[in-house]
């Protein structure tokens, strides 16, 4: 069939049959159809068999002279008469449904047709290697990493870029015709210059008119580095608004160290920079690309102005803060992962901010007109919790500075906030009501400064403003030029987390949650015992806030816990509360049994519905990690119920 040819019967136009590699012969018969003016596909096909290229539609998608009968309808109309046609002629076998992949505008719905048409191209091969060469040797980098393999891929299997576009708006082409030399057909009177010719370089006729096309928008974008400077530089062109540019502040911004943008444009624009940087400024535009990830609506789709399911940040910021968006943002955005966003996820940043501006009022209350100069601290005077919260700040700081040069910005945000809020907050705040000292007032004042700058990146607005309360005599006009934390050579601070203050954190958490597994809330006795002599004493060196913060009056007993005490047990302490202060023990409605028996029930269902392969292969994949979630919280609760001693 390789030499055969077969007729277009409603044309009678005779068609050359052809085999190639790219049709799907899984697709009707698996013989097709090849139109290269019509698919960009075909077109390639076409190119590779030697096909003739029949354009048979003009721009607003009606039928030209190449359409036969067909000729001045519209594209859809000319469909269904061309069915009535093969029906009619019997020319017609069967009609089934398929789906089609054709392209639609998403502004108004219509349907694109693809149309052979002359375009400007930019030949991209001689830009690329460049740029290919850059990136490979580590002049730039990627973040997330896995993106240097896509640009590279990118790169590597280049094709020409397509500059001009058929819409309204844009730069129009530097492109000029003479319309005179197109009548003779002499020459084909293309002229690209920089401004209007006044006539033609090839016959000097006037008869001249510009391309209606438009440069493609990235195609000026990808010139922003530098342009934005006002490259190029004709200083006798300059008019008084643009001689704010000039080449100081070009070489001083270019180039730059990072540039932060989504996954989606990464060819569009970011590579394309890297090109015309490295073509017209003779060098990389920046260092280091950040790659974030797409910002979608709560059911995942993109948002999209068009789609109307945008989230507007000014209605946010006037909501709930701008710092409470940028950190929300931040703590959702990790690691080139797309964000899912609804009103509620602010919520987060807004509960923070509130949490670090009450926090950092109650500090400077309590210091009152005390003063907060660090300079006097040695370490002479420290408490336990003052050792660890100190420990705990210089692995912060070290841990946010690794998380920001690896732009990792979401680790950093998270680390700081666990910091505040469950440490901070949840331990040292709340132990310093306990043990009140003027050491540790100027402590408070410290963890909360050097916290504020660690901070600052991801929340500016708020750590300025409480920042400049706390450092009104200081020699820094604001937080933005002060120094980084760096406490890992000051005398004072150990970054090693003290071992008796964790292990007296568990006994406060274990006590808690032992009381209301044993569904009591009133302040009562509880004895403690260790084996270790040093463990008894931290206990009652540190009793006053352990019971502040365990709801409880400790008594460190000497010996172990004997018969008389419901107890259980952390890695260092036995903790025993009295038989008599628990309800109804013996009387068969101990809540603790009553509760084990539910677990196990609960954990039985859930088991045999994983076990179950409708559940786990038909349910939505997130119901199925639900529900292995709440299995593996479910089985360590009954663990942990189950070694309560009776």
């Amino acid at each position: 069939l390789k030499d055969y040819e077969v007729v277009l019967p409603v044309m009678n136009r005779k068609l050359k049959v052809i085999f190639d590699d790219f049709v799907d012969p899984d697709f009707g018969t698996g013989v097709v159809k090849v139109t290269p003016a019509h698919d960009k596909n075909d077109f390639y096909m076409g190119k590779r068999h030697n096909l003739e290229f029949i354009n048979i539609m003009d721009g607003d998608a009606v039928l030209n002279n190449f359409a036969g009968e067909f000729q001045g309808m519209d594209r859809f109309a000319a469909r269904k008469k061309l069915l009535s046609y093969l029906s009619d002629n019997n020319l017609l076998e069967k009609e089934e449904l398929y789906k089609l992949s054709a392209g639609y505008c998403y502004r108004c719905g219509t349907m694109i047709e693809p149309k052979l048409s002359e375009q400007w191209f930019v030949k991209m091969k001689p830009l690329s290697e460049p740029a290919l060469k850059a990136v490979v040797e580590g002049k730039i980098s990627f973040s997330p990493e896995r993106w240097k393999k896509v640009y590279l891929n990118w790169m590597e299997n280049i094709e020409d870029w397509c500059i001009s576009r058929q819409i309204w708006w844009g730069h129009r082409l530097p492109v000029y015709y003479c319309e005179s030399c197109r009548e003779s057909k002499i020459k084909e009177g293309i002229i690209v210059s920089e401004e209007r010719p006044e006539k033609c370089p090839y016959c000097g006729s006037n008869k001249i008119v510009q391309d209606e096309d438009v440069l493609d928008t990235w195609f000026s974008s990808w010139l922003w580095p530098f342009a934005s400077f006002g490259w190029p530089f004709k200083a006798e062109k300059l008019d008084e608004e643009d001689k704010e540019f000039n080449k100081e502040d070009l070489d001083y911004f270019y180039p730059t160290d990072v540039l932060v943008t989504g996954s989606e444009i990464l060819f569009f624009w970011v590579a394309r920079m890297v090109m015309s940087g490295l073509e017209f400024m003779g060098g990389i535009p920046f260092k280091d690309v950040v790659i974030h990830g797409t910002v979608r609506d709560i059911k995942g789709v993109k948002m999209s102005k068009s789609l109307g399911n945008v989230i507007d940040p000014v209605d946010i910021i006037e909501k709930f803060g701008a710092d409470a968006l940028r950190f929300s943002l931040m703590m959702l955005a990790s690691a080139g992962s797309d964000v899912y966003l609804s009103e509620d996820k602010f919520l987060l940043g807004r509960n923070f901010a509130n949490k670090v501006w009450n926090a950092s009022r109650y500090i400077l209350d309590v210091l009152g007109d005390s003063s907060s100069d660090s300079s006097a601290l040695s370490g002479e005077g420290f408490t336990l919790s003052d050792k660890w919260i100190l420990s705990e700040l210089s692995i912060l700081s070290e841990k946010v500075s690794f998380s920001l040069d690896k732009s990792n910005i979401d680790d950093a945000a998270r680390q700081v906030y666990d910091f505040f809020r469950h440490k901070f907050c949840d331990w040292y705040i709340e132990i310093s009501k306990i043990e009140k000292s003027p050491v540790k007032n100027t402590l408070l004042v410290f963890v909360l400064d050097n916290f504020l700058r660690l901070l600052h990146p991801v929340m500016p607005f708020i750590t300025e403003e409480i920042w400049q309360k706390i450092n009104s005599k200081g020699e820094k006009s604001s937080i933005m030029v002060s120094d980084w934390p760096d406490l890992k050579d000051t005398a004072f601070v150990s970054k090693e987390i003290p071992q008796d203050f964790v292990n007296l954190r568990d006994l406060v958490l274990a006590l808690r949650r032992f009381k209301k597994d044993l569904g009591l809330s009133q302040k009562l006795e509880v004895a403690v015992f260790s084996n270790s002599l040093n463990a008894l004493e931290v206990v009652k060196e540190n009793k006053p806030w352990v019971d502040f913060l365990s709801r409880s009056f400790i008594e460190v007993k000497e010996s172990a816990l004997k018969d008389g005490f419901v107890s259980i047990t952390t890695p260092v302490y036995d903790i025993g509360i009295s038989r008599k202060d628990v309800p109804d023990i013996g009387s068969g409605k101990n809540p603790v049994s009553e509760r084990i028996n539910s677990l196990s029930s609960f954990i039985s269902v859930q088991d045999k519905k994983l076990k179950n392969s409708n559940f786990t292969d038909k349910a939505p994949a997130k119901v199925v990690e639900e529900t292995k979630n709440k299995l593996k919280v479910s089985l360590q609760e009954k663990e942990r119920l189950e070694k309560i001693k009776w």
